[in-house]
């Protein structure tokens, strides 16, 4: 009888750890799924593709980003009845960190995460602000 009660406990301590490190597991794959960014044109189109969601816009063609020579990206698309998408960022001249996925400040040739932007669809302008601040958001949902 106290074997039997021994070897219970035995399992339901195993069947626990190996809920704690399913757990544990689970959390760790859920935050490696967050976007990974480090050049201005991927940043860009991340950001812009998460206030398009956002904001519940109908997409035709996905944005596609571009970094010119001046610092500068511009991201075009178009929405399904036909009004362009227009989405440009510049990277503030004096910028020289930004975060790496696991959030520990990190190095960075011109703070690539810190782009300044500016998202239209047609005429209206649909968010003005940091591409970092669409990043965590979109992170989160």
């Amino acid at each position: 009888m106290i074997r039997s009660q021994i070897v219970k406990r035995a399992i339901a301590g195993a069947g626990a750890a190996a809920l704690a490190v399913g757990a544990l597991a689970g959390c760790s794959q859920v935050a490696s799924l967050g976007p990974v960014s480090g050049a201005a044109a991927n940043t860009m189109q991340i950001a812009t593709d998460n206030i398009l969601i956002a904001k519940k816009v109908n997409v035709l063609a996905g944005v596609v980003c571009t970094q010119k020579d001046d610092k500068s990206t511009e991201c075009k698309g178009e929405t399904v009845d036909g009004q362009p998408i227009i989405s440009t960022g510049t990277v503030p001249v004096n910028e020289t960190h930004t975060m790496s996925p696991g959030g520990t400040p990190t190095a960075a040739a011109d703070g690539i995460l810190e782009i300044n932007m500016v998202v239209k669809v047609g005429d209206k302008t649909i968010y003005t602000g940091p591409a970092q601040k669409l990043l965590d958001e979109g992170a989160v949902k």
